[in-house]
């Protein structure tokens, strides 16, 4: 198991307290603290609208100034329309973000 997961998820209500996952933190994010009491923000569509980003996608969530922990409702993969820039204090689920140019993808 590796270190997050052995903080983590050794404990017996792991998938119902999900916050207890900040205290886990390690590297550059292990003293953050502003986003960790936010509010949940569940993404529940794909889409991707830069111009007039709607309630459930993840461009909405991650624009808002209120701290946050978004999760996914689902696995999807989110074709975004142009970058997305990430407002301070959010938390989040899994999320790998890869850039695609001439058929090569780089992972970042």
């Amino acid at each position: 198991m590796n270190v997050i997961d052995a903080c983590w998820r050794a404990k017996l209500n792991w998938v119902s307290n999900r916050r207890a996952l900040a205290d886990c933190a390690v590297g550059f994010g292990k003293n953050t603290s502003e986003g960790k009491n936010g509010r949940i923000y569940i993404v529940t569509s794909s889409s991707d609208d830069p111009t007039d980003p709607k309630l459930g996608t993840l461009r909405y969530g991650v624009i808002q100034t209120a701290p946050l922990w978004i999760v996914f409702a689902k696995d999807m993969v989110i074709m975004l329309k142009n970058e997305i820039i990430m407002n301070s204090y959010k938390w989040g689920g899994a999320l790998y973000l890869y850039y695609f140019k001439d058929d090569s993808r780089y992972s970042m």
